[in-house]
């Protein structure tokens, strides 16, 4: 090997040697997180490799006199770069996307408003908002129970925002029980006010339960707020394996509505410990369980306990429980993009979040009510990525031939209308209710 060989060698190693120890030294400052370490070993040898061979590279272009070639081109890739990883992209689809709604949607109107909209015959009232997912059910005299739910001001404040559970659930809200007849006029409500030690109001049906301070009202039929005590069964444990044993065969062959807590297996010294509160015969009881129930893995850990079924939508999304939701009167009629952005996703914990363009706009639907049309329109986010992708490529009435996908990724918008009720029901989100009424 000659002498200059040798040379351009050792002075390509020692520029590989002095870049990669910079970048040692900078690196495991801009490069943290999740497996941060394996990141900085990658990128160390990426370096020592990439300006080896750069100066080897350089070493060419020079001899050949076309040096302004090479950094034209290391110019034009940074450039790229950097157009690439910069919002210019979404400019310039801005730039180019039409805005203009067509004349023929310029009648949809958005629903979150608290004005009354008219529409034919009919007009739609925003009638109640919640903290939490307002819950709905009729009750077996035929009116329509609502509850919702506010973040209170007339307690401590501090205590208030600081006392979350896990989860960010919020322990401290007032839950407003309101009583609806066949015109949609409130004829009574209550509130119970929850807190860390007393959260447990829940339905069966026409009952609200309290299971841990052990009462029930029925409210729900007769109006009637106070608190009636629930009937306590072996609160002592006194009673043998064999009575208890009997008695919760007994409690589940014949209740019209049970609720079993606790756990079914002794641990760590400690015996079984069990509540199995349940309704029969008129009457509501606790039964309190200090023994291994044989049976009870055949059982069902709740019957007719309608908390999380409250919902005469069906469901507000995939994971809730109710039937599925009847879209028959709905039609998506077209997609108005706005405005294209990046969306950054964080699943949380030490994982990196990431980002994805999305097309914020207006999804305009129709609702056939009797023979009358709402008109209405609704924000959305359609990301560029996964099974969006498809909404993201849509373009304006294309959005109508995925009316059933749309439907079953998003849950966009319920309706409800019962014979019962010379009203019906309408929604775009699970913490607003709509009354749609008859113009008189």
């Amino acid at each position: 090997m000659s002498e200059k060989k040798s040379k351009n060698w050792l002075n390509g190693l020692l520029l590989s040697v002095v870049l990669t120890v910079i970048y040692g030294i900078v690196a495991p400052i801009i490069i943290t997180g999740l497996y941060a370490e394996i990141a900085i070993l990658i990128g160390g040898i990426g370096v020592f490799i990439g300006s080896f061979i750069f100066y080897f590279v350089f070493i060419f272009f020079k001899s050949i006199q076309k040096l302004r070639w090479l950094f034209g081109g290391i110019a034009l890739f940074i450039t790229f770069t950097i157009i690439v990883n910069s919002d210019l992209d979404l400019y310039v689809a801005n730039t180019f996307n039409s805005t203009q709604l067509p004349k023929e949607y310029e009648n949809y109107v958005s629903v979150n408003t608290d004005e009354p909209i008219y529409f034919g015959k009919h007009k739609m009232q925003l009638s109640f908002s919640s903290y939490e997912p307002i819950k709905h059910f009729v009750s077996s005299q035929g009116n329509l129970i609502v509850i919702t739910s506010i973040i209170p001001k007339d307690r401590d404040f501090k205590e208030v925002e600081e006392d979350r559970y896990g989860g960010g659930t919020q322990m401290y809200q007032d839950f407003t029980t309101y009583k609806l007849n066949k015109d949609g006029a409130i004829i009574d409500q209550y509130t119970f006010k929850r807190t860390r030690e007393n959260f447990t109001e829940i339905l069966f049906d026409d009952y609200i339960v309290n299971t841990d301070k052990e009462y029930f009202r029925t409210w729900v039929t007769d109006g009637d707020t106070l608190k009636k005590p629930i009937i306590l069964l072996n609160k002592d444990y006194k009673w043998t394996k064999e009575q208890q044993i009997a008695a919760f065969g007994d409690a589940y062959n014949t209740a019209d509505y049970y609720k079993i807590e606790g756990h079914n297996y002794a641990s760590q010294g400690m015996k079984s410990s069990q509540e199995i509160i349940y309704f029969t015969k008129g009457k509501w009881y606790k039964l309190f369980i200090d023994t291994y129930l044989p049976n009870r893995n055949e059982r069902n850990d709740d019957l007719g306990e309608t908390t999380y079924l409250a919902n005469v939508f069906g469901k507000y999304a995939p994971e809730n429980y109710g039937d599925v939701p009847d879209w028959g009167s709905f039609t998506p009629i077209y997609f108005h993009r706005i405005k294209l952005d990046n969306i950054t996703h964080s699943i949380g914990g030490n994982s990196p979040s990431s980002e994805e363009p999305s097309w914020q706009g207006d999804l305009l639907c129709q609702l056939a009510v009797d023979s009358d049309t709402l008109k209405f329109k609704k924000s959305f986010w359609f990301g560029k990525n996964g099974s969006s992708s498809k909404y993201y490529n849509a373009n304006g009435t294309e959005i109508a031939k995925l009316k059933f996908e749309l439907e079953q990724d998003y849950y966009p918008y319920f309706y409800y209308t019962s014979e019962k009720f010379n009203f019906k029901l309408f929604t775009t989100n699970a913490t607003q209710l709509y009354l749609i009424t008859p113009v008189k």
